[in-house]
């Protein structure tokens, strides 16, 4: 696989990008122990340059169908910026880039500013024309939604995108909303943030039975949170891969059954002749069904409700949980419910919120029951997966193999994604591992919005259509006259 290099590219020191930048970008990320990058080196035979602007990837005859676009997904670091520095290290001088802005200013957990690269190498390429028209950008960074949302409603900020459904449905109400000078919208999208699932650490020996995992599953009253909660802005996310078909939908494929068939004693039997079924509620809170269904599942697991709390029968101690998160408040009420529907059949479980460094040292030591995590899986699946989901990761102290699975059946799918020679291939293996992720209950999948959510003050201008894959302001431009007047 060859590139070649745009003569005229530089860094935003004017020192040119070459063959030399893109070996030790390659090298540097393909050592990592995590990341989209990692192990990808052990699929090149060989790296060649002919020239400062010609490389050549001699790829092995088994490489992954994928490996091609991922490497063609390589950013490109300054070696000479990076070569007497410690890459693994966290510093707050601005790193060197090559792109249309380059950082001016930082305040730690504050603000980065951004000032445009006025001879900016690529500015005149087609790809560009109509983009980066702010000579300025500045991102603030808030430790509460609450103020970050003041910030832009006193006009601090010039957009928001909102995050939060609630705020949506009901923060609106301004009078610089009714007078026209703040503007909101709703910009449908085709994109896939990866798959946000409540996450069981199943090292904790109480969490490896899969009735057990079912049983906790059953008492996330989707219906009614999206309803009481969500204001019916988001939907119930069925598939840890949005791209294949929706295993809600269709029972496994012929070829589904037979990558699966080796490993038919330690899964489910409904896997092989069933779609899988998200528990349904009317969502008025009644979970009654779902109650008495869990308690018959726990009650085979070894466990029996005692006034009010789950007790193993043989350990005679009862069955408590510990949710780890960070970030503000707002989670809270979403988890809540859920907590309270656990409670109902003898489980506690205690909500730890925390900074973003504790929270990582305890992802890192393993030291949770369950969490939320958002799965940043790629439209097609590659190398990362073993970072999730392979046996091999279980020990890693990256923070990413949060399951902990140990599980042949997904070990081998996983390796069949990877090696996959064809799109069929591909998918067959991918859906595969998606039955075997939501019939062993793994996690608990969560939602996911189709739109965009953004207000921002009338003096920004946007172009007529939106892209459906991706959205940022870049190709948006100010009109002076309105910020003034404003």
């Amino acid at each position: 696989m060859e590139f070649k290099l745009n003569k005229t590219a530089t860094f935003n020191d004017n020192h040119p990008i070459t063959s030399r930048d893109v070996i030790y970008s390659f090298n540097t990320l393909t050592s990592l122990p995590y990341g989209c990058f990692s192990g990808m080196n052990e699929y090149i035979e060989r790296i060649e340059t002919p020239a400062l602007d010609h490389i050549v990837f001699k790829l092995k005859p088994s490489y992954p169908m994928m490996l091609p676009l991922y490497l063609a997904e390589l950013p490109v670091l300054p070696e000479h910026f990076w070569q007497d520095r410690d890459f693994h290290k966290t510093i707050l001088s601005a790193p060197l880039s090559s792109g249309p802005y380059k950082i001016n200013r930082i305040v730690p957990g504050k603000l980065i500013e951004m000032e445009r690269v006025k001879d900016y190498w690529g500015k005149d390429l087609p790809v560009n024309q109509g983009k980066h028209n702010f000579d300025k950008v500045s991102l603030h960074f808030y430790r509460d939604l609450h103020m970050a949302f003041e910030s832009f409603k006193s006009g601090n900020t010039d957009a928001y995108l909102e995050v939060q459904s609630k705020n949506w449905a009901t923060g609106y109400n301004l009078d610089a909303i009714k007078k026209g000078s703040i503007l909101r919208r709703e910009i449908p999208h085709n994109m896939s943030y990866g798959a946000r699932a409540y996450v069981f650490n199943i090292r904790k020996p109480y969490l490896q039975d899969h009735s057990v995992r079912r049983a906790i599953s059953l008492m996330l009253d989707w219906n009614w949170i999206s309803k009481g909660i969500f204001h019916n802005a988001y939907t119930r996310t069925q598939s840890y891969f949005p791209h294949i078909p929706l295993p809600t939908l269709t029972p496994p494929s012929h070829a589904e059954v037979q990558l699966l068939a080796p490993f038919s004693d330690i899964l489910p039997q409904e896997l092989f002749t069933q779609p899988f079924t998200f528990p349904e509620t009317k969502g008025n809170g009644d979970i009654k069904a779902h109650k008495k269904q869990a308690l018959n599942l726990l009650n085979q697991a070894g466990w029996e409700l005692q006034q009010g709390r789950l007790i193993n029968k043989i350990t005679k101690q009862p069955m408590k949980l510990v949710f780890i998160h960070y970030g503000d408040s707002q989670f809270e009420r979403i988890v809540f419910p859920f907590i309270q529907n656990l409670k109902t059949i003898g489980i506690e479980m205690t909500l730890q919120r925390m900074d973003l460094t504790q929270y990582y040292r305890r992802l890192r030591h393993h030291e949770f029951d369950m969490t939320q995590y958002i799965f940043p899986l790629r439209q097609h699946p590659g190398e990362e997966l073993l970072d999730f989901f392979h046996s091999e990761s279980v020990n890693n102290r990256d923070g990413r193999s949060l399951m902990g699975l140990e599980d042949p059946a997904v070990d081998a799918m996983i390796e069949r994604i990877i090696n996959a020679t064809s799109k069929d291939d591909l998918e067959t293996a991918t859906s595969a591992l998606n039955r075997i992720l939501l019939w062993q209950h793994y996690g608990i999948l969560n939602w996911h919005g189709s739109t965009h959510r953004i207000a921002w003050w009338q003096h920004l201008k946007h172009p007529e259509n939106f892209p459906p894959y991706g959205f940022n302001l870049n190709t948006w431009w100010t009109e002076q006259n309105n910020r003034e007047s404003r």
